[in-house]
C-alpha cells in the first residue's frame, strides 16, 4: 500500500513538473552567450602587434521562409496540440521510465492533451494571426537585409573598435587571400599575436513551417590566440562562444526594414566580441 501511495505520489510530481515547464515554454525566452573558460595567458597590457583575421567560410546570416500554405488555424491547432503533447510524452515517459505502466501513461496524458490544445491552437491563431500581405512584406525585408548583410565582416568591425584602446592593445584586421600563407606573412611583417576567428553557424532559428514562427538568432564561433615567434605559431588559448538570442516573431523581426533584427544582431557581435576581449586581454 505504501509502494502505491508512493507511485501515485510521483506521478502527482512528475505531471506539476511538466505543467510548470510547459507554461514557461511558451511564456520564456533565453539569451545566453555561452561559457568562456579560465585562461592561463593573456595578450599583455601595451600589446602593439596584434592581428585579428577571419578563416570563416560561413559569412552570411541565414533565415527560413515563414510556409503560408497553411491557415492561422491550422498553424496554432499544431503549435499548440501536437507541439505541448510531444513534450508532455516525453517528459512523463522519462518521469516515468522504470515505472511499469510509464510508457502508457505518457502516452494516455499527450492524447488527451491534444483536442483541447488543437482547439485553443485553432483559436488563438485566428485571433492573433496576421494578413499574408505583412508575411510576404516581412518575408522581403528578411531576403533584403540578409542578402546584403556580411556578418563575418561586420564582426570583425565591432572587434576593431576602440574598446580594446583601453587595454592599450593595437589591433589591426586583415582579410587572408591564403590562409595557409597568412601566419608567416604575418610574422614577417611583425606581428607577435593573432587572433583567429573561424564562424559556425550564424542562423535565424525557428519552425518555419509555420506562417509566423517564433524565432531567435543563433551564432556558434571559434576564436583561438596565437602567438608568433618566427616561422612558429604557438596556440596559447581558444574559445567557443554560442550566443541564443530571445525569440520573437517572424514579423515582428523584419517591422520597419528588419530593424528588431539589426538592433538584435549588433547586440549579438557586441557580445561576442566583449567575450573575446575579457577572455585574451588582460
Amino acid at each position: 500500500m505504501k509502494h502505491c501511495a508512493l507511485t501515485a505520489s510521483n506521478w502527482s510530481k512528475a505531471v506539476g513538473f511538466v505543467a510548470l515547464n510547459a507554461a514557461l515554454l511558451f511564456t520564456t525566452g533565453c539569451a545566453s552567450t555561452g561559457k568562456v573558460e579560465p585562461i592561463a595567458q593573456r595578450l599583455p597590457r601595451g600589446s602593439s602587434c596584434v592581428a585579428l583575421v577571419s578563416t570563416s567560410t560561413k559569412r552570411q546570416l541565414t533565415a527560413g521562409v515563414p510556409n503560408l500554405e497553411h491557415g492561422p488555424k491550422v498553424d496554432g491547432a499544431v503549435a499548440i496540440g501536437l507541439g505541448p503533447a510531444k513534450y508532455i510524452f516525453d517528459q512523463l515517459e522519462y518521469a516515468g521510465a522504470n515505472e511499469p505502466y510509464g510508457p502508457a501513461v505518457a502516452l494516455a496524458a499527450a492524447a488527451a492533451w491534444i483536442p483541447p490544445g488543437a482547439l485553443l491552437g485553432a483559436a488563438y491563431g485566428a485571433a492573433t494571426s496576421v494578413p499574408d500581405s505583412e508575411i510576404q512584406t516581412a518575408i522581403q525585408a528578411a531576403s533584403n537585409f540578409i542578402s546584403h548583410y556580411d556578418f563575418d565582416v561586420e564582426l570583425i568591425r565591432t572587434m576593431s573598435a576602440k574598446a580594446w584602446m583601453h587595454h592599450e592593445i593595437g589591433l589591426n584586421s586583415f582579410t587572408p587571400t591564403g590562409a595557409g600563407q597568412i601566419f608567416d606573412s604575418l610574422s614577417q611583417r611583425g606581428f607577435r599575436y593573432v587572433i583567429e576567428l573561424s564562424m559556425g553557424t550564424v542562423w535565424l532559428d525557428g519552425d518555419y513551417e509555420l506562417r509566423n514562427p517564433r524565432v531567435s538568432l543563433k551564432v556558434d564561433l571559434m576564436a583561438r590566440l596565437y602567438r608568433l615567434q618566427g616561422s612558429r605559431r604557438e596556440e596559447i588559448h581558444l574559445i567557443h562562444i554560442r550566443y541564443r538570442g530571445e525569440k520573437q516573431r517572424f514579423v515582428r523581426w523584419m517591422a520597419e526594414d528588419a530593424k528588431a533584427l539589426r538592433a538584435e544582431v549588433d547586440k549579438c557581435q557586441r557580445t561576442v566580441a566583449t567575450q573575446i576581449l575579457e577572455a585574451f586581454a588582460e
